[in-house]
């Protein structure tokens, strides 16, 4: 019997998550969830530098777990990613990429020969007879650097899916009632995304993350990336008030910025209210850091860490893969 198990590989600049995991309809089922550090140097802004580093970490990880999937989708995160959302006429489905392609120039101001356009549809407006779709423009530079790195494993490669879809994909199986904004902290960069009843209503990246805090951690204590890491999510070392301390401060324009998506939002659905805010990725878990938002946004927030429609198998560590981090791999 053919196995439909696929591999979900999300690299960011501090680790590599590896999910190895079957769909059914709405449900998923995690059978084995992995986590490395990525190696020093091998990737920036989701272009991976090192590629024979970045794939001995995966070889590894899937050697001494005994995962022998070959089918992969990987996850690309990245600042130097543009997305737009479009309307298009209502067409059969199989039409609708070229439709996208023959107006990318339209959507990008970029040379659209040197991307990799990809779309999904993320709503159908009945009354208009339209389509809204998501468009992806990435690098065709930095999608071909993760074909090269499967092509060393050994893996095949079904998509290069873009972390804003697949947070979409994720917050839209949870059965949400309301609308809620979630934001997905990375290193360099956060995505947030807007969601009410299972659909989006707005996606924005914010040129911020967690290495401001986790810099500002490293000159105080005179430690390494991972041990200051380690520190903000043990140790409450940000606080609800940005003049608190030097931590704190580093956040403030991560804040800021999170706040003027909300009243750009605002002012654009002024009849679907954000009622609270679910944190993924990385920083999710950095102690104070749901209540810093809480307090500076004035809407509840909480760590997106349980995750309805996904099972996880009794062989995943939940202790070292915590369902923060797994949300867009999964």
């Amino acid at each position: 019997m053919a196995s439909n198990k696929m591999l979900s590989i999300d690299i960011t600049n501090d680790s590599i998550t590896i999910v190895e995991v079957t769909s059914n309809g709405k449900t998923r089922t995690v059978h084995n969830a992995m986590i490395c550090e990525t190696p020093a140097g091998s990737y920036e802004d989701g272009f991976i530098r090192n590629k024979e580093a970045v794939a001995g970490a995966i070889k590894n990880q899937l050697s001494s777990n005994g995962v022998r999937v070959k089918d992969s989708v990987f996850v690309l995160s990245s600042s130097k990613v543009v997305n737009r959302e479009v309307l298009i006429p209502k067409v059969k489905e199989n039409k609708v990429k070229d439709i996208i392609n023959a107006n990318a120039v339209e959507y990008f101001p970029v040379n659209v020969e040197d991307y990799s356009i990809t779309h999904s549809i993320v709503d159908t407006l009945a009354a208009e007879n339209q389509y809204r779709v998501l468009v992806v423009a990435a690098p065709a530079s930095m999608v071909k650097g993760y074909y090269d790195v499967a092509s060393m494993i050994g893996l095949n490669v079904k998509a290069v899916d873009y972390i804003g879809n697949a947070m979409i994909q994720v917050l839209g199986s949870q059965m949400m009632s309301g609308t809620q904004m979630a934001i997905h902290l990375g290193n360099e960069s956060s995505l947030v995304t807007v969601v009410g009843n299972g659909k989006m209503l707005l996606q924005r990246t914010i040129p911020y993350g967690t290495n401001t805090v986790v810099d500002t951690v490293m000159r105080e204590r005179g430690v390494d990336a991972a041990t200051a890491m380690t520190m903000l999510q043990t140790d409450r070392l940000v606080t609800v008030d940005f003049s608190d301390n030097a931590a704190t401060e580093s956040l403030r324009h991560l804040v800021s910025n999170i706040g003027r998506v909300i009243d750009y939002y605002a002012g654009k659905n002024p009849d679907k209210p954000i009622d609270e805010v679910l944190l993924t990725g990385d920083g999710a878990l950095i102690r104070g850091l749901d209540g810093l938002l809480k307090l500076q946004l004035n809407l509840n927030t909480r760590i997106l860490d349980n995750l309805y429609g996904v099972t996880f198998a009794p062989m995943v560590d939940m202790n070292r893969c915590n369902p923060v981090y797994l949300v867009s791999a999964v």
